[in-house]
């Protein structure tokens, strides 16, 4: 228990010490990667107690039937909400020809329990905005990682993802608002589509262009679909609602 009390100490005052050191560089994606990196370690050794879940209020919802729901490219809840965890989005590869479509939202500190190293039929990858065109909205993510966060609503117990709008139908509550976001038509892996708040944020330090599971933003296509209302070839909004 000593030991493990030690390591905590050194692992906290090397965080105390980089973020002294940034403090005239606040931007500097290596040492908020580094930042990172120890309070996941500090999690995954010492449990997530160590470092408590962050709220916007004094108290920790944890039972009940109220609402938990998933936002996507942020590491903040909306006020009214608390976070459960918060993580990197992840899903199946983009060329992969079969695998898993959904998007999930995987936990800083994974516990294993039984594993081997040998070669796997299934993988999940960490997740990329592939928001390449200069002119589009949340281009300055491009190529970054995504994160998300899980919340739980105080008082809400339902909620929908309204696509192609950034506004709630009466007697909803907006928690928030963005862009739609998927996979890419030509490719062969499998995705579903998911809300990227439209205040976006990225993973510290991770503009490595890995491409594993990616995300661009999703484009209507005149046709099937009315033109108007609909505008061949924009981008969809998206809004999450609660009630």
């Amino acid at each position: 228990m000593k030991l493990t009390l030690y390591a905590a100490i050194i692992v906290l005052v090397g965080v105390a010490t980089a973020a002294t050191l940034n403090q005239n560089n606040a931007d500097c994606p290596s040492d908020r990667r580094f930042l990172h990196d120890l309070k996941s370690l500090l999690r995954i050794h010492l449990g997530e107690k160590i470092i408590p879940p962050e709220t916007d209020s004094p108290y920790w919802t944890s039972s009940g039937k109220h609402l938990r729901k998933t936002t996507w490219g942020k590491t903040t809840c909306p006020k009214g909400n608390d976070v459960v965890y918060k993580g990197y989005a992840g899903g199946s590869h983009y060329q992969a020809k079969g695998g898993p479509g959904t998007t999930l939202c995987l936990p800083v500190a994974p516990i294993y329990e039984k594993y081997t190293s040998e070669a796997s039929d299934s993988y999940i990858y960490g997740t990329e905005y592939e928001t390449g065109r200069e002119a589009s909205p949340l281009h300055r993510l491009y190529q970054d990682d995504v994160p998300c966060v899980v919340c739980q609503s105080h008082h809400e117990t339902s909620a929908i993802m309204v696509p192609a709008r950034n506004e709630c139908f009466p007697g909803w509550h907006l928690e928030c608002k963005g862009y739609l976001f998927g996979g890419a038509s030509a490719h062969t892996g499998s995705s579903d589509y998911v809300c990227v708040d439209s205040e976006a944020e990225a993973m510290p330090g991770g503009k490595a262009n890995t491409n594993g599971h990616l995300l661009y933003m999703i484009h209507a296509k005149c046709g099937a679909l009315p033109c108007p209302p609909y505008v061949d070839g924009w981008e969809l909004t998206c809004a999450l609602c609660t009630k």
